[in-house]
């Protein structure tokens, strides 16, 4: 910042700045309706899944940025989410629940700070439940995700909330009045979504422009009363977005000081995945605008600038004029209102390809046609169920938001159930909560129907109808698919929505199934499955038995057996329901291979009990059996698929070092003589060192045989070979994680300390670059906390604690962080040391 823009700031008047920064943190949900869990998306690599790509790019690390100071050392670790205005979309934040429990509490403690900084006014605002567009949707539909919404803010947030972000900031009357009857007391809008606004005189002047003053909020009139809006500042709003302004802080907060020349009131909206995601480092841009910028601290802009949130500044600043909105629904990410969520109206991403999205009306329509069916399935059957059938898919949010808790259940049932016949309540209500699933927003907002986004949606309606069983007809399911034949992808190969339908629902089918195989592999092949998942499976009457072996009703215990069979019952842990099943093994030789077919009570094996017959014998008679599947690994779902291949990968690498160091071993008379009689070794074995030569450091300095790693490093050297320590960085890093972690929760004191400082010595001896960001969180925090009291305690002349606040600096130092002022304030009691002996601890 320029000394005349700082001497501008302090030389103006008194009246207070204030800043509202938005960010709209979301992803859609991801989870596949069979099994409950994110398939890999190969999109998001090195990733599994986007919520993982940008969980680390941006959710986590806005709750722990670093502020940089001199030589690139960490001077402030800071919790962004303390001064953002956020709101976090509820199927994100029941992800984030159960990947990174951490960062959650974080978020929500945040939110709890901001609350003391602002008068009891958090910074969380809630969010409609799965990000629907709600101008588009009717009035049940409006009322359960309101609900839902809430719900879930509730739960994580532990308070009630006082707004709720629309999804795309989509908005209409009816949708405003929707809010209203919920206590919602204001919505945050763009610009170009105001149509008109109300001079003091009481004229009305065009906005629709976007030219409406952004610095305070405005009455919205509806039948149902007045909301208060507050539109965002544009120019920021699009340049933080669009255009890098995060690239830098000190630019960054040029531009805030210029917009707060002109008002003094400054709020900006964006998604809230610029601060890491789409702008990388915009976090850390964010952080030191907080830390450094805008807290007052010396030689920075003022301390005029308050850092708020909405609701703090409309009960200060209450709305004084009244604006009216465009007709229709409107939006902040469609210039045609709402058109981009069901026609093709000309917004996409991109606009080079000459693609059209005429795709996204039949889309549209053939969900509309679907559920309208299973509508009248719910309220024909739910009358039968259920007290009040909306009212209990408005209350079913409590049963979701449990993980489907048993206790909860029962509970839920009690309270809500009429009928006995618990699986038919409980198949209508999932069968109602992916019809809703089945319309959220990105389905229609990216360019073509063959995108992961729109396939999400074809997956929700497919489980919404396969829910209901035998309670609707295939029919409504025809009707879809017959639809969405007019939805024709830019993509020739991917045909049209009816074609990729099909493709990508027909596999999922068959959940059960796989289920079924996935467990007879992990319990009777050697194959080791990480959870349970959403099917309970109970196996029952199992044999097994050798190809040339006598019958054996037990595994090997030596091994695994050739073949096996027996029965099974799956439960669906949602719906309750129940099926038997029969299966049929062949284990060795690899690979495995499994068939399953469905059962009744009164279940005979076909071609009689197969004990003591070969598969070859086997396959061609179960196999006709009607329904039967060949299953294999194949057929695992991805998630589990990857578990077992990382593990397998895991071991065999393991094996494959022991292996290595032998040939090392192997090689050393070669070498031996080599530097006796002063001859060069042949280039092949040089070549065939320089290719195992990594792997074998690797595994001494992952044993922590540090002085056999540099011995080895050494030899190599000799020979030319230069060996990468960049493999072994990552490894290293996380074991450090994984100690700081325990010393986190035992503190300094802890007798890990001395073994992971021990550690790290020697890894950066070895000059492997440490990248801990867990153990840096951590030892900051000690830093804070146990090392600010053993400071207070040393001044007091108790010098007891100074070996290990000692420690505590070394360890900040190596993991790169600053320890200035912390050393600055032990000067005293070390000044004292060195002139009296007898405060020596």
């Amino acid at each position: 910042m320029t000394e005349k823009r700082r001497k501008e700031a302090h030389d103006a008047d008194d009246k207070e700045l204030e800043l509202i920064i938005h960010g709209h943190f979301y992803q859609p949900p991801r989870e596949d309706p069979w099994t409950e869990e994110i398939e890999e998306e190969s999109s998001a690599e090195p990733f599994s899944n986007w919520n993982e790509r940008i969980h680390s790019e941006c959710y986590r690390p806005n709750s722990v940025s670093r502020v940089l100071g001199e030589f690139g050392k960490i001077r402030e670790i800071v919790n962004n989410y303390t001064y953002l205005s956020f709101n976090f979309g509820p199927t994100l934040l029941s992800w984030m629940e159960k990947y990174d429990p951490q960062t959650l509490a974080r978020i929500v403690k945040a939110d709890s700070l901001s609350m003391a900084r602002n008068n009891g006014h958090g910074n969380a605002i809630a969010q409609v439940y799965n990000h629907i567009i709600m101008p588009l949707a009717d009035e049940k539909d409006r009322e359960t995700e309101i609900l839902w919404g809430i719900a879930d803010f509730r739960k994580h947030f532990g308070r009630e909330p006082e707004a709720m972000w629309m999804s795309e900031t989509a908005v209409d009357i009816a949708t405003l009045e929707a809010v209203i009857k919920h206590g919602m007391k204001f919505v945050i809008l763009s610009p170009f979504q105001a149509a008109q606004v109300q001079t003091p005189d009481k004229k009305w002047v065009d906005v629709s422009n976007g030219k409406i003053d952004t610095s305070q909020p405005y009455w919205i009139q509806t039948p149902s009363g007045n909301i208060a809006a507050f539109f965002y500042e544009p120019e920021l709003s699009s340049d933080i977005s669009f255009n890098h302004l995060l690239h830098s802080s000190e630019i960054f907060v040029e531009r805030l000081m210029e917009a707060f020349e002109k008002n003094s009131m400054v709020n900006i909206a964006t998604d809230g995945e610029i601060y890491g995601h789409h702008e990388p480092f915009g976090d850390m841009c964010l952080a030191y605008t907080f830390s450094e910028y805008l807290s007052g601290k010396e030689n920075k802009i003022s301390k005029r600038i308050r850092v708020t949130n909405y609701a703090s500044f409309l009960e200060r600043h209450p709305p004084k004029l009244e604006a009216k909105l465009k007709a229709g629904g409107t939006s902040w990410s469609c210039a045609h209102g709402v058109e981009r969520w069901r026609s093709d109206c000309g917004c996409r991403i991109n606009h080079d390809n000459g693609w059209n999205q005429k795709w996204r009306t039949p889309l549209r329509e053939a969900l509309d046609t679907l559920r309208d069916s299973l509508r009248k399935v719910f309220e024909s059957e739910g009358a039968k169920c259920f007290k009040d059938p909306w009212a209990v898919r408005n209350a079913y949010i409590d049963v979701i938001l449990s993980d489907y808790n048993p206790e909860e259940k029962r509970k839920f049932a009690g309270e809500w159930f009429i009928s006995k016949e618990a699986e038919k309540c409980w198949r209508l209500l999932a069968s109602q909560r992916n019809a809703l699933l089945m319309y959220t927003s990105c389905g229609w907002f990216f360019d073509d129907i063959s995108g992961i986004e729109p396939k999400q949606l074809m997956l929700y309606a497919s489980k919404a109808h396969t829910a209901l069983g035998q309670l609707i007809s295939n029919s409504s399911i025809e009707k879809f698919s017959k639809k969405l034949h007019e939805a024709v992808s830019n993509i020739p190969s991917e045909g049209n929505g009816s074609k990729i339908f099909h493709a990508i629902t027909t596999p999922r089918l068959k959940a059960k199934q796989r289920f079924l195989n996935q467990t007879i592999l992990s319990n009777f092949s050697g194959i080791e499955a990480h959870k349970e998942g959403r099917y309970k499976i109970r196996l029952e009457g199992e044999a097994f038995w050798g190809e040339n072996d006598e019958e054996s009703n037990l595994k090997k215990a030596n091994g695994i057996s050739h073949l096996g069979r027996g029965t099974a019952l799956a439960l669906d842990v949602r719906t309750e329901s129940k099926t038997r099943f029969a299966w049929i093994s062949k284990f060795q030789p690899s690979p495995p291979e499994t068939i399953i077919f469905e059962i009744g009570e009164n279940f005979r094996w076909p071609g009689g009990d197969p004990r003591g017959k070969t598969w070859d014998e086997i396959r061609p008679v179960a196999g006709k059996r009607k329904g039967a599947l060949v299953l294999g690994m194949k057929d695992l779902f991805r998630v589990e698929a990857r578990h077992i291949l990382n593990e397998t990968e895991n071991r065999t690498e393991k094996e494959f070092s022991v292996l290595l160091k032998n040939v090392v071993g192997l090689l050393k008379p070669v070498f031996d003589i080599s530097d006796i009689v002063g001859l060069k070794v042949n280039e092949s074995i040089i070549k065939l060192l320089k290719t195992i030569s990594e792997y074998v450091w690797h595994e001494y300095v992952i044993a922590e045989l540090f002085h056999d790693a540099k011995i080895f490093e050494h030899k190599m050297k000799l020979y030319g070979i230069e060996i990468s320590k960049e493999r072994v960085r990552e490894d290293v890093s996380n074991r450090v994680d994984r100690m700081l972690k325990r010393i986190g929760e035992e503190g300094v004191r802890s007798p890990e300390f001395d073994r992971m400082l021990t550690f790290m010595k020697a890894a950066q001896d070895a000059e492997i670059r440490i990248d801990a960001k867990v153990g840096q969180e951590i030892i900051y925090s000690l830093l804070r906390s146990e090392g600010r009291s053993m400071i207070g305690a040393m001044l007091e002349e108790k010098s007891e604690n100074y070996p290990s606040l000692l420690k505590l600096f070394d360890a900040a130092a190596r993991l790169n962080i600053d320890i200035s002022y912390e050393q600055k304030l032990i000067e005293p009691f070390e000044k004292k040391l060195s002139e009296d002996p007898s405060v020596w601890p």
